[in-house]
């Protein structure tokens, strides 16, 4: 077996066990104006905790924090009018994963990704039972070049990071929702926060919910059928794709003559046959006012002839 097909049966082992899946996020940019300050204060608690910075180095008072955060709204200024000063990351894992661990793995990722030419400080928040780093990182580079991490970035983090909590005793994985069978993506922290903000009666409700609840008034009400986007029907088509190349692997592997591939055929052939339902939010909700509907009751009939209940 080469390095290579040993690497994918690992990795199709880890997954058919459902081994915990790191999570990497940008959870802001902050612009220049103070915004990276705040950040970093908050980050340290206002100096209640302590966070550290790419040299090692541990910075404990909120002025200290607060002076790093107007440093780097200079660099971005310096850089060609740069108004991002500072992007936030969030390098998470599943409550019970030692929280040193957490972090070292989340430095070592940081180190590789962009340490020599980026600054960054880094703080372990324990307090959500589900061991989290915040990661915030300079926008200006040391050579000018700007930090403005994407999709794909985002993904080569997540695999770096999985790896490093592996070589560190923990089991980790980072693949993607649709290689997971999941269509459904986290909501985005921004949308989070409205969301929050409507349930305390503080705000509106945001424009993404209000365009699906009145997607589903126009079901309710017969104006209109449920559509699938093209976004969903991709979704759709990937689901079964997964589903497919997963079952087929399990098919090959039953065929061996080692015990070991016909036991982890099983495991696959289980992990298959558990794949999440195929949905979005809006399918979701979308279903069910369909079912409100189907439940509903018929209008009652209208009676001709004169209206008998009333008096004479």
């Amino acid at each position: 077996m080469s390095s290579a097909q040993a690497a994918a049966r690992a990795r199709l082992d880890r997954l058919s066990s459902k081994v915990p899946e790191v999570m990497v996020k940008v959870t802001g940019r902050k612009h220049v104006g103070g915004a990276a300050s705040a950040h970093l204060a908050y980050i340290g608690r206002h100096g209640q905790l302590e966070i550290e910075t790419r040299d090692g180095d541990l910075i404990d008072t909120k002025a200290a924090m607060i002076a790093l955060g107007e440093e780097w709204d200079s660099d971005a200024d310096s850089a060609r009018g740069q108004r991002v000063a500072a992007v936030a990351l969030v390098f998470s894992m599943p409550e019970g994963t030692p929280p040193s661990v957490v972090k070292d793995a989340a430095r070592a990722v940081a180190q590789q990704t962009f340490g020599e030419i980026h600054d960054f400080v880094m703080a372990l928040h324990v307090d959500t039972g589900r061991p989290h780093v915040h990661l915030t990182v300079a926008a200006a580079g040391e050579n000018g070049q700007r930090f403005n991490p994407r999709k794909d970035d985002l993904a080569r983090m997540r695999e770096s990071f999985a790896q490093e909590l592996r070589s560190r005793g923990v089991k980790a994985e980072a693949t993607p929702r649709r290689a997971r069978g999941q269509m459904r993506s986290g909501q985005a922290m921004s949308l989070y926060k409205q969301r929050v903000a409507h349930q305390l009666g503080e705000r509106p409700l945001p424009n993404a919910d209000a365009a699906v609840l009145n997607e589903v008034r126009s079901v309710i009400v017969g104006t209109k059928s449920f559509h699938h986007t093209p976004d969903e029907i991709a979704g759709g088509r990937n689901w079964r794709h997964a589903r497919a190349v997963y079952t087929r692997a399990a098919d090959r592997l039953a065929r061996s003559d080692e015990a070991e591939d016909r036991t982890l055929a099983a495991k696959v052939h289980g992990f298959v046959a558990a794949f999440p339902t195929p949905d979005t939010y809006r399918m979701a909700v979308g279903k069910s006012a369909i079912e409100k509907l189907k439940r509903a009751p018929d209008p009652p009939r209208r009676r001709d002839g004169p209206d008998r209940s009333s008096h004479r």
